[in-house]
């Protein structure tokens, strides 16, 4: 029996040798794996925080450009509706000594029923116009502010589709 066991052994030996040296070996190379996806993740990581700091970068470009022509846009709005009213107040100064002195010339006085009439609707035709320029420039307003609001909301969902994308992308990979 003692000649049998020995060739025995030795080919546990080496069975069992094998199959240890096979495991380490595996276990190395699932843990190089192990490493390497961790590498991996995090220059997947690194680079969509790149992405995505540029992309934040550029919207806040991009929206400071919107309110500063927004801006611009407010002030010449505001110039303007100063200078239509400046031009409709010398209008309406024009068109009241105008009729008053056609009332004069033709005997009636501004002062009585008639020409208090005719100089209330220059006034009142005057206003109207003032009312419906003003109703225009809010709509204007509102109309930027509008534009400043839809690049907010522009940004916030290219933003947030990044980050979705990104955490998709981690998921598959990491």
């Amino acid at each position: 029996m003692g000649g049998l066991s020995s060739p025995l052994t030795g080919m546990a030996t080496s069975v069992l040798g094998g199959f240890t040296g096979g495991t380490l070996s595996n276990g190395l190379a699932i843990a190089g794996q192990i490493i390497d996806n961790k590498a991996k993740r995090q220059e997947l990581r690194a680079q969509q925080n790149i992405v995505l700091q540029q992309l934040e970068q550029k919207q806040g470009q991009e929206l400071s450009e919107a309110q500063s022509e927004a801006a611009l846009d407010r002030e010449n709005i505001q110039l303007q509706a100063a200078q239509n009213e400046a031009e409709r107040q010398a209008a309406l100064k024009r068109a009241v000594a105008r009729q008053r002195a056609a009332s004069g010339a033709s005997g009636v006085g501004s002062a009585g029923g008639s020409g208090e009439a005719i100089l209330l609707g220059l006034f009142e035709e005057s206003e109207d116009e003032k009312n419906e320029r003003e109703r225009l420039d809010d709509l204007r307003l509102r109309a930027i502010d509008q534009d400043i609001e839809n690049v907010q909301s522009q940004n916030l969902l290219e933003t947030s589709q990044l980050r979705q994308r990104q955490k998709l992308e981690r998921s598959l990979f990491g």
